[in-house]
């Protein structure tokens, strides 16, 4: 799931910049390719160090992180779509809420599939891990693209992120502490 929220995140956001929100204007061509390059430069310039600080962490704390940091870049999407005047800030700062949760989710879901599977089911667990990508960029656009098309606006796919997101933040720790 939380792959399939990744997608949803990386496909419909520049979707949902060039149809606009609810109330939010659609963004120009140029804006949205500053937005998606600053997000993948962002991706680059923070992978290594955040990973790093995950390591010292725990997979756990890993796991959290980027729970929390999609749920909030989730809720202000969600927020940006009912704004006009504010919206591209709240869009901004979701960008790198983003950039922090793909950098701290990536090598922490790698490490926990590693970890928990037997020697002798390693790389059968990882090509499972990714197969979920697989999955998540599969039917991630096909969900996104029904709801836009049915709704015109992406908030509910924003909305339904941040509470998937809480609710799995929520089950991680009444089962984990």
């Amino acid at each position: 799931m939380i792959t399939t929220s990744l997608a949803l995140i990386q496909v419909t956001l520049p979707l949902d910049l060039v149809k606009g929100g609810v109330y939010r204007e659609a963004l120009n061509d140029q804006l949205i390719s500053f937005i998606i390059s600053f997000q993948l430069i962002l991706l680059l310039i923070l992978q290594w160090p955040i990973g790093s600080w995950i390591s010292k962490k725990g997979k756990l704390f890993g796991l959290k992180f980027s729970l929390i940091n999609f749920a909030f870049a989730s809720l202000l999407l969600f927020i940006s779509s009912y704004l006009n005047i504010w919206a591209f800030y709240f869009v901004f700062i979701a960008i790198i809420l983003i950039s922090l949760g793909i950098s701290s989710f990536l090598p922490t879901s790698t490490d926990v599939v590693f970890s928990i599977a037997p020697s002798n089911k390693k790389g059968y667990a990882l090509a499972l891990l990714s197969q979920c990508f697989a999955m998540g960029y599969f039917f991630g656009p096909l969900i996104s693209g029904r709801v836009l098309d049915l709704f015109g606006y992406a908030s509910i796919i924003w909305g339904v992120i941040f509470f998937f997101c809480i609710s799995m933040f929520t089950i991680m720790l009444k089962k984990l502490f």
